[in-house]
């Protein structure tokens, strides 16, 4: 199987002050390819700006006949509904939770495989995503790591395979990317490196991802 090509960030007919700036910073991304990512981010210390809005007593199923959502807003009986959603898998056992107050999603969400162990941890504030979202494969370790707010990416987001080994590091601001962007193949290989700032990308970055990579489906943002 042929090996996929790495694009390059750079026009040939680009000015020669801008090749020798980019230039500049490949330099400095060798140094980063020799930079270990530390991936400590233990999932179980959430630091979140919200609690949980409402006690268990007000938890509803999610097939209640007079639940509706419009809008982006939650209906009970045709008033805003504020409580716990709660679905079942067919064992009884609970699939997910969904704080609401006023019709909006506020408070800490929570997602359960069919055998009760942890799947999302997702924080909302006022139905805007803010603070950390975690994701769980099945065996409990960790798939993912976001920080949001207001509704929008911030900070350093983490991805990992399902044997614990890091998929992704990348960083943002507002939503847009910011800094150093990295990912590795299933062997551990750097296959995505570089710097983005401003709207621009300086560094490698390959055009294709490995089979093993798009068959393990890992998360979207």
């Amino acid at each position: 199987m042929q090996a996929p090509r790495a694009h390059l960030f750079f026009s040939r007919t680009a000015p020669a002050a801008f090749i020798v700036a980019g230039l500049v910073f490949l330099g400095t991304l060798y140094v980063f390819r020799k930079t270990t990512v530390v991936f400590d981010t233990p999932g179980q210390n959430l630091s979140l700006p919200v609690k949980d809005s409402v006690p268990a007593r007000d938890t509803i199923p999610s097939r209640h006949p007079g639940l509706r959502f419009r809008n982006n807003l939650f209906y009970i009986n045709g008033g805003l509904f504020s409580g716990v959603i709660r679905a079942c898998y067919a064992n009884g056992k609970t699939q997910f939770l969904v704080p609401v107050y006023a019709g909006m999603r506020h408070g800490i969400y929570r997602s359960f495989y069919a055998d009760g162990s942890i799947f999302e941890i997702r924080c909302y504030q006022h139905n805007l995503a803010n603070g950390r979202h975690l994701g769980y494969w099945r065996n409990g370790k960790r798939k993912f790591d976001y920080q949001y707010r207001d509704d929008r990416r911030n900070g350093y987001l983490y991805q990992w395979y399902e044997n614990g080994k890091p998929y992704m590091v990348t960083h943002y601001i507002q939503d847009q990317e910011d800094g150093l962007q990295q990912a590795w193949r299933t062997s551990g290989k750097l296959f995505i490196n570089y710097v983005a700032k401003n709207g621009r990308k300086y560094g490698l970055e390959e055009t294709q991802l490995c089979y093993t990579v798009r068959k393990q489906q890992i998360p979207k943002l």
